[in-house]
């Protein structure tokens, strides 16, 4: 389902105590995995990120719910992921803070709230508080009103809501026999992540290794103080104490379009290659190895013919006999550009205006690059002098290039 609809973001429920998070991250590699334990064997969250985009979990001190901050085209929003068992409360006020933060946020997740406002046949306590906390405060829309979510009833527990700045251009459920509940698909209206526009990161790892460096002495104090029997707590920490430090040191912008070097196809086969490496480094079987052997052979293969056939093109137009085809393949092995200047300064003098600017320039390059005086004794300057009057005299339609 994944591979089919190549969702951006995936909110997964009730994954139990018997699905670590190990499993999780190695079937979806590409993703960036943020969970969340739940208060019975059957509860826990799952929210994954698509890598592509700059994702930071939000801290929330409760079970069955996890929380991330996006940044998509200078907007941040927070993706939620909720549980809520049948016999539990929802999480009304945590929902409540976050619009004190945050102005666009999403909330999807099973709430096993019922009730006739959003397309129930029936309702119970949970969802005559969900309705009444909705018509209070107005602060969120229940975006899926009236889809069937569950295969055991004709009920809607699974819900979107969103805050009025969000709207969405689509919200389907997707057919599915591997759970009692059916996925939902939905995607936001006027947010296109597959656009022209590219979100380039650029970290300074010196400027983090500066900062590692000086605060050394407090992360080591801190390891002693911890206890033998809450290393792993420390060790969690500790990990997001260098993603944090990442995040500070790392800078985003944005680009409107991208210029590859290399072709489409051999985009593609770079793309299936780091597929294929993802794929070996969390599965660690024989035979992904191979496949990853033989698909890398393959692309060194490509690559080096790319390299071949670009230089042979670029021989090709500087040997070429038309004169512009020559100038617009050098010109483009130096790409400096003149600065720009307002004045300049000759003997001691400064010259402003365009005109003094442009005479004190021709008198510069013409005493430079004067003609050189011929010797009538040089039999190589008679010839050069008798060649240049030669072309001199003649039709432009006679000179063979």
């Amino acid at each position: 389902m994944v591979t089919q609809y190549n969702p951006t973001i995936i909110s997964l429920n009730e994954l139990g105590t018997h699905v670590p998070d190990k499993t999780i991250k190695q079937l979806l590699f590409s993703y960036n995995i943020f969970t969340n334990k739940g208060t019975n064997p059957h509860g826990g969250v799952v929210l994954a990120i698509d890598k592509k985009l700059n994702s930071i979990q939000i801290k929330i001190d409760q079970l069955n719910i996890v929380a991330v901050q996006l940044i998509i085209k200078n907007q941040t929003y927070a993706i939620v992921s909720t549980y809520s068992p049948p016999n539990e409360p929802l999480h009304l006020q945590i929902m409540s803070s976050l619009t004190k933060n945050f102005k666009n946020i999403i909330i999807v997740g099973d709430l096993n709230a019922k009730h006739p406002n959003w397309g129930c046949t029936s309702f119970n306590h949970k969802g005559k508080i969900l309705a009444e906390w909705l018509d209070i405060n107005e602060m969120y829309e229940i975006q899926n009103q009236g889809m069937k979510t569950s295969l055991r009833s004709d009920t809607t527990i699974d819900l979107v809501l969103t805050t009025p700045t969000i709207s969405l251009s689509q919200c389907t459920t997707l057919p599915y026999t591997g759970s009692d509940h059916l996925p939902i698909f939905f995607e936001l209206n006027g947010i296109n992540l597959q656009g022209n526009s590219y979100i380039i990161s650029k970290t300074y790892w010196n400027i983090y290794r500066i900062l590692l460096t000086t605060i050394s002495s407090y992360i080591q104090q801190e390891n002693v103080k911890a206890l033998p029997d809450n290393q792993f707590e420390w060790f969690t920490s500790f990990q997001q104490l260098l993603q944090a430090v990442k995040q500070r040191v790392t800078t985003f912008h944005m680009t409107k379009q991208q210029r590859p070097t290399i072709s489409t196809s051999l985009r593609a086969i770079l793309k299936h290659k780091h597929y294929l490496q993802n794929k070996y480094r969390h599965s660690k079987l024989e035979e992904d190895r191979v496949r990853l052997r033989s698909w890398n052979k393959l692309v060194q293969h490509e690559l080096k013919s790319f390299r071949q056939n670009n230089w042979n093109t670029f021989i090709r137009q500087v040997a070429s006999p038309n004169p512009m085809n020559f100038w617009q393949t050098v010109k483009c092995l130096n790409k400096k550009k003149s600065c720009n200047f307002s004045a300049i300064t000759e003997n001691n003098h400064m010259y402003k205006t365009p005109g003094e600017i442009v005479n004190i320039l021709q008198e510069h390059f013409s005493n430079r690059f004067s003609a050189p005086n011929l010797c009538d004794n040089n039999t190589t300057d008679v010839f050069a002098s008798k060649l240049w009057d030669n072309l001199s005299n003649s039709n432009q339609e006679d000179i063979e290039l």
